[in-house]
């Protein structure tokens, strides 16, 4: 029904991707937008080049004396979410003799959203968006009284859910709100990401409603696509755990405790749809390479912080309780500790997706994704599978509040 309108916006957006007449901040600005909106998939090789071109450029952070702090630590954050190993030098014309971030950075609040959302691409070394992330939480927290609406909640929203570890089609649509609310902003784009998430939901809608028709009978009622979809993946998970059990390894597991395997599989049904896994990757994931493992303990830990209470009304144990009982600590202090644990894996992610990688950037994304719904359905220490009302929001603005178009 779209599909014509979509392509001559498309073909108008990738014209406006063009370098011509534009300085570098307002092309990282541009990429941002497409990003958050959610149509960079249409645009993936216009933005790998752009952003190869400036990393290989502007490598020399001394030229970075004329960016504001929201325009450096957005061009840091776009770098490092796509690989690039920039440095965190880019900071220190913000940095004071003290190194610690200066007094005059507290009442630019555009710049401290800014830099607390790169300070959550940080990886193990990268002191000062420790430092960051302090600073702009506490700053960010006790300003928010005193700002226009829209940028206040920008940062409640931030505060809540930093972007990088959100679940990509939900921060598009929340963002896809926010930037209708700009007055400035780009009308093709925005009409563009609002007709490619109808579309999206259109589609996810339809894939519901088939596999709501499966019964127990098996897969026999299922449209010819879903059920070779479903058969294929029966077969490639048997495929992946004979790989696994080949290298004496079924289930990952570290000297703590077994590690769910429901990361691998979940990644096997994602497969299914993405070019790029090839036998290569397949290869690699059997070999459980560190970011799978970091994944997969991500996906165990965060679901015991999450589900620790309905797990133990079960009788279930979990690493939570572990903790407790190994160091005897309170609930409160082990589930502190659980959530630190975390955020020291994010670390180990973030290390691993940058270059050079031994897979495609696509298959690392989609990993990253699978982290980010357990990261998001278990927030506040509530396993939001098994209460469903903590995780209505994300399901309503999948499939059921169509996007108005």
């Amino acid at each position: 029904m779209y599909e014509r309108e979509i392509e001559m916006l498309k073909a108008e957006v990738a014209s406006m991707l063009l370098p011509a007449g534009k300085t570098m901040t307002e092309r990282f600005d541009f990429i941002d937008k497409i990003e958050r909106l959610g149509v960079s998939h249409h645009f993936d090789i216009e933005i790998e080049n752009q952003l190869q071109e400036f990393f290989n450029v502007y490598t020399n952070f001394g030229e970075y004396s004329a960016y504001d702090l929201s325009s450096a630590a957005l061009q840091f954050r776009l770098f490092r979410q796509h690989g690039f190993n920039v440095s965190c030098g880019i900071f220190d014309q913000f940095i004071d003799a003290k190194g610690k971030f200066k007094e005059s950075l507290c009442n630019d609040t555009r710049g401290l959203l800014s830099l607390y959302e790169a300070s959550h691409v940080r990886t193990h070394g990268d002191e000062i968006l420790e430092e960051a992330l302090a600073f702009t939480t506490t700053h960010l927290t006790s300003g928010g009284p005193r700002l226009d609406s829209t940028l206040a909640k920008q940062v409640k929203y931030a505060l809540e859910q930093p972007l990088y570890k959100g679940i990509p089609r939900y921060e598009a649509w929340h963002y896809i709100s926010i930037y209708g609310e700009d007055e400035s902003n780009n009308k093709l784009l925005l009409r563009l990401a609002k007709l490619d998430y109808h579309l999206l939901q259109m589609s996810y809608k339809q894939e519901l409603c088939e596999i709501i028709r499966w019964d127990s009978s098996g897969a026999d009622q299922l449209s010819d696509y879903i059920r070779a979809s479903y058969t294929t993946l029966l077969k490639f998970n048997k495929e992946v755990a004979e790989k696994l059990a080949k290298k004496q390894r079924t289930y990952a597991f570290d000297n703590n405790g077994a590690i769910t395997i429901g990361v691998y599989l979940t990644a096997s049904a994602a497969f299914l749809d993405m070019d790029n896994a090839s036998e290569d990757v397949i290869n690699w994931m059997s070999t459980i390479p560190k970011l799978m493992f970091a994944c997969s303990t991500h996906a165990r830990l965060i679901n015991d912080f999450g589900g620790h209470k309905f797990d133990k009304e079960r009788g279930s144990g979990t690493a939570l309780e572990c903790y407790m009982k190994d160091y005897n600590v309170s609930e409160e202090e082990a589930a502190k500790k659980i959530r630190e644990m975390c955020e020291d894996i994010w670390k180990v992610m973030n290390e691993e997706c940058l270059r050079p990688t031994p897979i495609p950037r696509d298959i690392l994304k989609m990993l990253l994704n699978i982290v980010r719904v357990g990261e998001t359905t278990n927030k506040h220490r509530i396993d939001g599978f098994t209460q469903p009302h903590a995780i209505e929001e994300f399901i309503r603005a999948m499939l059921v509040d169509f996007m108005s178009v």
